[in-house]
């Protein structure tokens, strides 16, 4: 079965904390969103990321 890519009018906000390990998959479980919104709470990231959709 082929991926889709066709956007769902949704907006998604993750507070992350410390979350760099798991932050990529999270990220993909919600590509499919219109927009996500990561909001750093003042953890220690040790690399910076950046996700374009």
């Amino acid at each position: 079965m082929a991926k889709t890519t066709t956007k769902v009018p949704v907006s998604v906000l993750i507070p992350a904390l410390n979350e760099e390990l798991n932050l990529p998959a999270c990220l993909e479980s919600v590509a499919r969103a219109d927009e996500v919104f990561v909001v750093d709470s003042q953890g220690d990231f040790r690399e910076s990321f950046s996700h374009r959709g």
